[in-house]
């Protein structure tokens, strides 16, 4: 059950490769996870096993609001943004060629 639900809550964060009605996405496998959570609270013997299995009732719900408000049909990209060379923080160092990185 405990990697039951760490798969279903790893799904959850796939939110990003979904085109429409992300937060439905969302909310659907929050519940698939919240299932398995259940069942290891059931199963749970130890405080660090409960305490594990309510982790996910404070993150998805956040992670829930957060793509209804700005992404709730898809992840979008501004056309007219910087480049992502202008984006790179200063003092970063440049980018390296394979050979370089060999050496």
């Amino acid at each position: 059950n405990h990697l039951q639900m760490i798969s279903e809550c790893l799904v959850c964060f796939n939110w990003f490769g979904v085109e429409e009605d992300t937060a439905d996405f969302v909310a659907g496998m929050c519940q698939s996870a919240d299932f398995y959570a259940n069942r290891v609270l059931e199963d749970a013997e130890s405080p660090e096993e409960k305490e594990d299995a309510g982790v996910g009732e404070t993150i998805f719900p956040a992670l829930v609001d957060y793509v209804r408000e700005n992404h709730a049909s898809g992840l979008t990209f501004n056309p007219q943004g910087a480049s992502a060379a202008r984006s790179a923080p200063r003092g970063a160092l440049p980018p390296q060629s394979a050979e370089e990185v060999m050496e």
